[in-house]
């Protein structure tokens, strides 16, 4: 008999289906925020077809398991400045909902009156067998090969479009470092098939091992403050020491001082962060 993961007892089998977010795209199209990681409740209720109302009941309800999948409700101050413009929200509105695509997907499991809620959870119960037969299992060496490959791949190209994009390139081969002991979060996560901002959604909303540091500087060229962001990776984690963070070489300093960093994560433990995130079947890491 398959599991109705609607209710309150079956947490246990949400929470194991809930890095499943690959079917949030198999059953519609959901729109996000400009920083391509967030959806708001009125985003997620368009997506579910259902009233904004009913989403705020099931988060009211299944609050405690929406926190641990990333979702959190911040003030119109730091979601202008944060995420995104305030032009089309009620003037009204003081707080904005955030919910990450994992926190979207345990919407699905959870929402019981909507016809896409009811694809996501066939699509979960009725696929999972069939994706389990299908995974094919690499090697701990084929994959830090693909990890090569890909980074190879990647300076050859910036080699081939470096006068196009010469001061992109110029920048990067001045200040960011790159080499066989470390390798870069966008890097490691085109590994496994992830974009970007799909990388640090994974790393920084699902799973909470990173976070963000801000940083003022005055811009010359836009006349203003700007905002720049540096992930960290987060203490007490079992991740913490998977990563590294490295000044940018010779890169413009801070006001205050300070260089620039970049957070890269060390190649000796790109499969053993794969396999901390749900990206490979978890078998004994390497210590």
């Amino acid at each position: 008999m398959s599991t109705d993961l609607t209710l309150m007892e079956a947490r246990a089998e949400r929470d194991r289906l809930a890095d499943r977010t690959d079917v949030i795209d198999k059953v519609g199209v959901l729109q996000t925020l400009p920083d391509d990681m967030h959806a708001t409740t009125d985003m997620v209720a368009t997506f579910f077809e259902v009233p904004s109302e009913a989403i705020r009941q099931v988060v009211k309800r299944n609050r405690d398991e929406l926190d641990d999948d990333g979702y959190r409700v911040v003030g119109r101050g730091e979601f202008e400045s944060d995420i995104a413009s305030l032009s089309n929200l009620d003037p009204k509105v003081r707080t904005i909902g955030l919910y990450p695509r994992r926190a979207v997907l345990r919407i699905g499991m959870l929402l019981r009156d909507s016809p896409v809620a009811r694809r996501v959870r066939d699509y979960l119960l009725n696929a999972e067998q069939s994706s389990r037969a299908g995974v094919v299992e690499l090697t701990e060496d084929q994959i830090v090969h693909r990890a090569l490959h890909i980074l190879d791949n990647k300076v050859k190209e910036l080699t081939a479009t470096v006068e196009a994009s010469r001061p992109a390139v110029e920048y990067f081969e001045t200040h960011v470092v790159v080499d066989d002991d470390v390798m870069l979060v966008e890097d490691w996560g085109r590994t496994y098939g992830l974009t970007k901002p799909q990388a640090f959604a994974l790393l920084h909303d699902e799973k909470q091992l990173i976070y963000k540091k801000t940083f003022e500087r005055w811009s010359r060229r836009h006349g203003c403050k700007i905002t720049e962001v540096e992930y960290r990776p987060r203490a007490g984690k079992p991740s913490f020491t998977w990563f590294d963070v490295k000044e940018q070489r010779d890169a413009p300093r801070r006001n205050n001082g300070q260089a620039r960093r970049t957070m890269y994560i060390r190649a000796v433990h790109a499969v053993d962060l794969a396999r901390l995130v749900g990206l490979l079947p978890h078998i004994e890491a390497a210590s």
